[in-house]
């Protein structure tokens, strides 16, 4: 992971995926590197992606998802809505239209 442009996140729900991103590896993404997760917002420890990005030992994270939707942070981390390389978008993907 350490010389990815990107890790992206896309994976099955699962008890064994909680905090799969957490802090150790975290400190093995490079710090060019993006984050962005899809999948499921409690997959990544958002108190350590806000400290990794508010370190700039990453370059940018872009969520879909979060581990409360709609987006409030989780108590004892930073907002990561206040960092200038963070995207944060609704998870609408599977949002259809029906006409």
């Amino acid at each position: 992971m350490q010389h990815a442009d990107f890790v992206c996140l896309h994976m099955s729900a699962s008890r064994d995926n909680v905090n799969v991103i957490d802090r150790d590896r975290l400190a093995q993404i490079g710090e060019r590197s993006w984050l962005i997760n899809t999948a499921r917002g409690w997959m990544v420890d958002e108190g350590a992606l806000f400290t990794a990005l508010a370190g700039r030992r990453l370059a940018g994270a872009a969520l879909d998802v979060f581990t409360r939707e709609p987006y409030a942070p989780v108590e004892g981390s930073g907002d990561l809505r206040s960092l200038p390389n963070v995207i944060l978008t609704p998870h609408v993907g599977s949002t259809q239209n029906s006409k």
